[in-house]
């Protein structure tokens, strides 16, 4: 304890005090990256591709590659918004990899902002997962490799933090976060890439969850995850084994044929009008997201109710058919 102290010198205390390798496990890569491990059973029934690299993403997007170096909480926070509007899920912290926050929130904000800036590599890793796992995008060599160099450096400064002097310590620390910053960065960017090109595809066929044989594989907090999701847009069916939809003339995609169904008193189906191909234009409620409904009254005073089409974010217009 003596040579301990003598070491570390009075006023920076010993190593959990000053932020050391036990007080930063929250933020780094040995803890983050197991906190939404890809596993191998996972990523090896992952059949896609990035469309980008991590390696080349930096020189495909720099702009937003420094956003997410001198900023990672705020590409973070939108970016995981960008997800659920896109998939329809319910938010829950961490992707669902924490035990104890296992439960579905009952809105976005503020604990996504709390995860974005309070568990910034969790955060990020989480979206990535998410990403994969929902369209089918394994990782390549060259994402692997960075990634474990990254979980390495962070071993190695946390090893020094206990067994080394102060400055080869801090010099580990530095050369580690550097590293972090750069890749979390990459991976950001990376992601933001294949969400441009994700958003792009869905114009022309929306989205419809992930495939059954990665639905298989998935944790069960994940299942979860795409289960609430389908059950907001196809209904209570069983898991990933939506009905055929039927899409009648005039009526928006994403909005299943028995939506009607279940309203609540005083509000009228919209099918027995859609033959007539009246159209209104919607502003999305605040905290309502894709697959949920929402209730609205035509120009000529009936009560109705639409789903939510994938895509539309809360604030953000779209055309109903009545």
């Amino acid at each position: 304890a003596a040579s301990a102290w003598a070491r570390w010198g009075p006023t920076a205390g010993p190593p959990l005090e000053r932020g050391g390798a036990l007080a930063r496990l929250d933020c780094h890569g040995p803890s983050a990256l197991p906190a939404m491990p890809m596993k191998p059973e996972i990523n090896n029934v992952l059949r896609g591709v990035w469309q980008h690299e991590m390696l080349n993403a930096p020189m495909q997007d720099p702009l937003h590659w420094c956003y997410g170096l001198w900023c990672p909480c705020c590409f973070s926070y939108q970016q995981r918004h960008k997800v659920l509007d896109i998939t329809g899920e319910p938010y829950i912290c961490c992707g669902g990899a924490m035990p104890c926050c296992a439960q579905p929130c009952d809105s976005r904000d503020p604990w996504l902002c709390l995860e974005a800036c309070c568990c910034v590599h969790t955060s990020i890793l989480s979206n990535r997962f998410v990403i994969q796992t929902r369209f089918d995008i394994a990782n390549d060599p060259c994402d692997e490799t960075l990634l474990q160099i990254m979980m390495c450096l962070n071993i190695i400064a946390d090893f020094a933090q206990c067994c080394c002097d102060r400055e080869t310590a801090e010099n580990a620390r530095c050369l580690s976060d550097l590293v972090n910053a750069c890749v979390c960065s990459c991976m950001l960017t990376q992601q933001n890439l294949e969400l441009q090109r994700i958003e792009q595809a869905l114009t022309v066929q929306p989205y419809a969850g992930p495939p059954p044989y990665i639905f298989a594989v998935l944790p069960p907090a994940q299942q979860q995850m795409v289960q609430a999701s389908q059950a907001f847009q196809h209904g209570p069916i069983g898991p990933m084994q939506p009905p055929p939809q039927v899409m009648q003339p005039g009526m928006p995609q994403g909005v299943p044929p028995g939506v009607q169904q279940g309203m609540p008193p005083g509000v009228q189906p919209a099918p027995a009008l859609a033959a007539q191909g009246r159209t209104i234009m919607l502003t999305v409620p605040p905290n309502t997201f894709p697959g949920q409904s929402v209730q609205f009254q035509t120009p000529e005073g009936m009560p109705q109710q639409v789903v939510v089409p994938p895509g539309v974010a809360p604030g953000q217009q779209f055309t109903a058919t009545y």
